[in-house]
């Protein structure tokens, strides 16, 4: 038996508003792809690079979207775009391959397959220039085309490393995939020393090592589910067999599989910088120029379908931790205007923190990072220009993570709020003891003056 693709039936009826009069409607495969099945979370379309405004208008979408041929489309075009919706992409999830909505055929001559094939190996390139966003793991992409007048559904593997394109077997199915969530808070505080050469450059050559190193030590790190260490090939919907009758995070009691969990996921990151004290002669010493602190409390969330192992559903957790915490510093990076380093300095930087995006009729969240003074007005302008989505200001969840100016820090230190009284107090005190030192020494000076006159009369 061939592999198969499953998608929900409500990614069909978004892509009946697209009917184009010749040419093709273009966008990406996104989901998460196994060895028997790859399951289909969401269909994006790209708009062209000159589209109107009009284009915008859901009532006029069908008679308005316009269609490319396929000479008309730019590699670099469609290869930026899934660089965008792949930092956006939970961990675990991918650009599985690209959707053509037109009337023609496009598998039909060889130079239409050429070209399509071209198209996916220029987008592979662009995203394995940065390893930390990624490609998925396999090289066969998908290229499915949907015929919407003759309501006609075909799609193909290709195999970017090879010659062979095959026929597989596209689902639209009435019952949803159901993707279980697990999250994970990570407590980051990671020190790097920068050595001279280090310490002259660029920040955003400071900050690239920083996330290679960052990267290093979270790869080798122990990942546990639900506070348990399990085989590598069990799989997760295993760990609620066994937790029946436990306090674990089940929406579903009954555990007929039809709803979705929700599992925690630890990280046990490596010791790192210590030295064999037996042989000090191996040690260099480096003359340090600066320290940087990189520390925080990032916040992970990925979905893994029904029949994941624990080795692919900690692989997405650690996957998803590298491509926000890259993706937030190079956000960052970009907005700053390069100069020379300070000298003498503490700097602080507070990158974007990141919101969720919820998909449609799906338990599955998206990513977006907004600035400090941002709001989520602005996820919802990068959820309709990257993954065509038309949603409201509570599909944003923008308190995953607490933002350094939000004021309620005392919720992640874990204080209580009923020990707030006595920490707003605390500057007041100490500042009511400070005068207390000083009316003490004020006092005193004066009686030693008083005391000196005295002397000084007697005598």
């Amino acid at each position: 038996m061939g592999k198969s693709v499953v998608a929900d039936e409500q990614l069909w009826s978004y892509c009946k508003q697209y009917s184009p009069a010749k040419g093709y409607v273009i966008g990406l495969v996104l989901g998460q792809c196994s060895k028997a099945i790859d399951y289909v979370v969401h269909l994006a379309r790209i708009p062209p690079p000159d589209s109107s405004k009009d284009e915008k208008d859901d009532e006029q979408k069908p008679k308005t979207a316009k269609g490319l041929l396929l000479p008309e489309i730019k590699e670099s075009w469609v290869a930026n775009h899934a660089c965008d919706v792949t930092r956006m992409l939970p961990g675990g999830m991918w650009v599985l391959g690209l959707f053509l909505i037109g009337q023609n055929d496009p598998f039909e001559s060889q130079q239409n397959a050429s070209r399509l094939r071209s198209i996916l190996r220029h987008v592979r390139t662009e995203l394995q220039k940065n390893s930390l966003y990624g490609d998925s793991p396999s090289s066969e992409k998908l290229i499915l085309h949907l015929n919407i007048q003759k309501n006609l559904v075909a799609c193909r593997s290709v195999d970017l490393d090879g010659s062979g394109i095959r026929p597989i077997d596209w689902k639209f199915q009435k019952n949803p995939v159901v993707w279980n969530q697990i999250e994970c808070i990570l407590d980051l505080n990671y020190v790097k020393h920068l050595s001279q050469e280090e310490s002259s450059k660029q920040l955003r050559n400071q900050l690239e090592a920083l996330v290679k190193a960052v990267n290093g030590q979270i790869n080798e790190s122990v990942c546990t589910l639900s506070d348990e260490l399990m085989d590598p090939e069990d799989l997760v919907e295993n760990i609620f067999k066994n937790q029946k009758g436990k306090s674990s995070k089940k929406k579903n009691a009954k555990g007929s599989g039809d709803e979705p969990y929700i599992l925690s996921a630890s990280l046990y990151m490596p010791m790192v910088g210590g030295v064999d004290i037996k042989t000090p002669s191996g040690v260099k010493l480096n003359k340090g120029a600066g320290i940087m602190n990189f520390t925080g409390s990032p916040v992970s969330r990925v979905f893994v379908h029904q029949k994941a192992t624990v080795d692919e559903a900690c692989k997405a957790v650690k996957q998803d931790i590298m491509r926000s915490i890259a993706t937030r510093l190079h956000m960052h990076a970009d907005s700053l205007v390069e100069e020379d380093p300070p000298e003498d300095q503490e700097t602080l930087h507070d990158p974007p923190r990141r919101v969720m995006i919820k998909l449609p009729s799906t338990n599955v969240t998206f990513s977006d990072y907004i600035f400090p003074g941002e709001g989520p007005e602005e996820a919802l302008v990068s959820a309709e220009e990257l993954l065509d989505l038309k949603l409201e200001l509570e599909d944003v969840e923008k308190d995953v993570e607490i933002s350094a100016d939000s004021g309620v820090g005392l919720e992640w230190s874990g204080i209580e709020p009923s020990d707030k009284s006595r920490l707003d107090a605390a500057p007041s005190q100490e500042k009511t003891s400070y005068v207390i030192f000083i009316c003490i020494g004020a006092l005193v000076a004066a009686l030693i003056a008083i005391l000196l006159q005295l002397l000084s009369s007697s005598k």
